[in-house]
């Protein structure tokens, strides 16, 4: 008898956080579809682009510098 019990309580407390996490997952799509985050991401994705093309401009202008050094100095 006392076997059972203790799988009816796991049992119920397993029940208990599936359903806490589904009502979380819920709650995270329900907030990413409300429309006032868009205009947020879209102005974080602007300037994440404009950061990536700074970057890149940055990239593209340094010479590369050898990192391990050779006998060549000595």
């Amino acid at each position: 008898m006392y076997i059972d019990e203790v799988y009816q309580k796991e049992r119920y407390a397993d029940m208990l956080r599936e359903a806490d996490h589904a009502r979380q997952i819920r709650a995270v799509k329900a907030l990413s579809h409300k429309p006032f985050y868009k205009p947020a991401l879209t102005a974080v994705g602007v300037k994440l682009v404009e950061l990536g093309n700074r970057l890149q401009d940055n990239v593209e202008t340094v010479t590369p510098v050898q990192m391990i050094p050779t006998n060549e100095c000595t």
